[in-house]
C-alpha cells in the first residue's frame, strides 16, 4: 500500500494521468530521456524499460521498444529541421567596437 503522502507528491510531480494518451506520452518521453542521456558516460545503448502500474509491472516487449525507437527517431528528425530552419531565421547582431572594449 502506498502512503497518500506519497501519491499526493507523484500526483503534483506528474499529475493525473488520466487518459491513454497522457500515458503513452509519459511513457514516450521517459524513453527519449534515456535515449538523450547514452551520450553521457557510462550510459550503455542497451535500453529496458517497465511501467509500474496498479495491476502490477509491465516489462516492455521487444516490439514495444521498436515501435518507441521508431517513434523517437521521427520526433528527433523533425525537431532538427524545425531548429535548423529557426536558427537560419535567426539574426544575431555582431558586438560594436564599445561593446568589445568591456
Amino acid at each position: 500500500m502506498i502512503p497518500e503522502c506519497d501519491r499526493r507528491r507523484h500526483r503534483e510531480a506528474f499529475g493525473d494521468l488520466s487518459t491513454a494518451s497522457e500515458y503513452q506520452e509519459t511513457v514516450f518521453r521517459v524513453y527519449a530521456s534515456k535515449r538523450r542521456s547514452e551520450v553521457a558516460p557510462g550510459v550503455g545503448l542497451d535500453t529496458d524499460m517497465a511501467v509500474i502500474a496498479p495491476g502490477g509491472i509491465h516489462w516492455l516487449t521487444g516490439e514495444e521498444l521498436e515501435q518507441l525507437r521508431k517513434i523517437y527517431e521521427e520526433f528527433e528528425s523533425a525537431t532538427t529541421t524545425a531548429l535548423t530552419k529557426q536558427l537560419q531565421a535567426f539574426k544575431l547582431s555582431e558586438a560594436s567596437d564599445e561593446e568589445a572594449e568591456q
